[in-house]
């Protein structure tokens, strides 16, 4: 499967979920934000695979390719538009986290 350009209309998305088991690897121009509030999830991250457990979160820079892999878990999810932030804009772009 190809991984999905998302496209999102709306500058800030935030949602709650649970029992996810997996999700198709895809990348947007935003930041996104998963924090787990139960179970656990495994997640590849730019290639990099880890495991997420209850109270930990991932942070993914814009054009960073992410999908869950596995697990079971609850948790709520923040996209949010990074030109919304000027003064962190060229960082947000040009750089990303060494461990999402």
């Amino acid at each position: 499967m190809f991984p999905q350009y998302e496209k999102r209309k709306n500058p800030i998305y935030i949602a709650g979920w649970s029992g996810i088991r997996q999700f198709p690897a895809r990348f947007h121009k935003h930041l996104e934000i998963l924090f787990v509030t139960s179970g656990s999830l495994r997640v590849n991250i730019d290639g990099q695979v880890y495991d997420l457990h209850e109270n930990e979160l991932y942070i993914v820079f814009p054009n960073i390719l992410h999908a869950i892999i596995q697990g079971e878990a609850s948790g709520i999810t923040l996209v949010v538009d990074h030109e919304l932030f000027p003064m962190y804009n060229d960082m947000i772009t040009r750089f990303k986290p060494k461990t999402p």
